[in-house]
């Protein structure tokens, strides 16, 4: 008994990370969708604006830059919840977003983790620059149509949709992201095509946070690729 207690306690430490990651991912989607006991709701809205405990304003920049170049006006409690999250991004790393917040990312880890398990070789090349084309083309049909052109098929927001609501379409665009980060382009579309990510790398390229190797336990000789 003690030693399955001590396998079990070993993967959980190996996989620590992973597991934290995945806990305020859920958590961040579940305090959208629930009320808990004894608190009741901690979050209203989305991952596009929102309020939590009824008093924290939080909405991307992302969204909002793409609401100014539509000529919207902005409302006060968005811009101070933007500069919240502008501010924290820019000081810790804008890849937090993509690793701890994004649900999407559930999503293509599991197709990347069925492409290891049936060794799936297909991979198609796509040079990680297009991702910052695509946000540029978004900003700028935000401002020449006058509407926040991303967030039509923004796989974010769809997601957050099909959990609460289930719309085909939304369920349709999702499948088919995922068939494609399995059979088309390993890691295709947060590495190479997610304006999203693009924006944060942008916004959290001073970051102080930095994941390093020290040279007496490089990981060169083991190939672990626990810092990956």
């Amino acid at each position: 008994m003690i030693k399955v207690i001590r396998i079990i306690c070993t993967a959980i430490y190996r996989k620590r990370w992973l597991i934290s990651r995945r806990t305020v991912q859920l958590f961040i989607l579940l305090a959208f969708l629930f009320s808990f006991p004894f608190v009741g709701d901690i979050a209203t809205g989305n991952l596009s604006s929102s309020e939590w405990f009824g008093t924290i304003p939080l909405t991307d920049p992302f969204i909002l830059l793409q609401s100014f170049l539509a000529g919207s006006s902005l409302a006060y409690p968005a811009l101070i919840g933007a500069l919240i999250l502008a501010v924290f991004y820019a000081l810790f790393g804008g890849r937090i977003y993509c690793s701890w917040v994004c649900p999407i990312n559930m999503l293509t880890d599991v197709a990347y983790w069925l492409r290891q398990r049936f060794n799936i070789k297909s991979n198609l090349s796509i040079s990680k620059e297009l991702r910052k084309a695509i946000l540029l083309l978004a900003l700028l049909l935000s401002f020449s149509a006058g509407t926040l052109a991303w967030e039509i098929i923004n796989p974010i927001t769809l997601f957050q949709r099909e959990l609460m609501w289930a719309s085909m379409s939304g369920a349709m665009f999702l499948l088919g992201l995922f068939f494609f980060d399995l059979l088309v382009s390993r890691r295709g579309w947060c590495g190479h095509l997610c304006p999203v990510g693009a924006f944060y790398g942008f916004l959290g390229q001073f970051g102080r946070m930095r994941v390093t190797a020290n040279k007496a336990e490089s990981c060169a000789g083991s190939a672990c690729s626990a810092c990956i």
